[in-house]
């Protein structure tokens, strides 16, 4: 699956909003293995550098090859063709799940929820908010593009979460656009 547009966006994104995303995840991972689902570009990965916190291991998995090609070469760092919905990762094989602008571009994301939680021990999700003006507009403007756009409410996402033994740690609003927001769920029994 390739998508030159989304190849183009990532080149000029600039990975400073990858930040609070990399922060959280590294410290949540206390140096395990991350997996970036949809992280194509590796910008968590560049975020975690730019920080100088490089994680134990960050795993990027995107369906797009090309995306994959543009991710940083770092030792720490893997990239895997595959998509959200089947991980390639065995059953709590990394401490940390990270869909950072990317539970969205997911066709199924109920689907991708229950493969993180599957594989990680912690699951963080930074995206954008459907409930607000500027999240809708943003959805409208990838359905156009031609993308799922299938943006869930902080809320919906913490109990689906919930349903998967999952409890939320944090759900922080805003960030670098008001429609954003942060959510992170870890096992009850971590």
């Amino acid at each position: 699956m390739e998508d030159r547009a989304l190849r183009i966006f990532y080149r000029l994104y600039p990975p400073l909003q990858h930040r609070r995303a990399a922060r959280l995840a590294a410290g949540l991972a206390r140096g395990g293995c991350i997996l970036d689902v949809g992280g194509g570009a590796g910008h968590l990965a560049r975020a975690a550098k730019a920080a100088e916190q490089p994680p134990g291991l960050v795993v990027i998995l995107d369906p797009d090859q090309g995306m994959l090609r543009m991710a940083p070469r770092l030792a720490w760092v893997e990239r895997l063709q595959a998509v959200g919905e089947a991980l390639p990762i065995r059953s709590g094989g990394c401490a940390v799940a990270v869909f950072h602008d990317s539970l969205h571009h997911i066709p199924r994301p109920s689907q991708a929820i229950a493969e993180a939680a599957r594989a990680a021990t912690c699951i963080v999700v930074d995206d954008f908010d459907p409930e607000t003006l500027t999240g809708r507009i943003i959805a409208a403007l990838e359905r156009l593009a031609g993308y799922p756009a299938a943006f869930t409410p902080p809320r919906s996402l913490a109990r689906e979460l919930e349903k998967h033994g999952m409890e939320t740690l944090l759900l922080r609003r805003g960030g670098i656009l008001p429609a954003a927001y942060i959510l992170a769920a870890c096992r009850k029994e971590r």
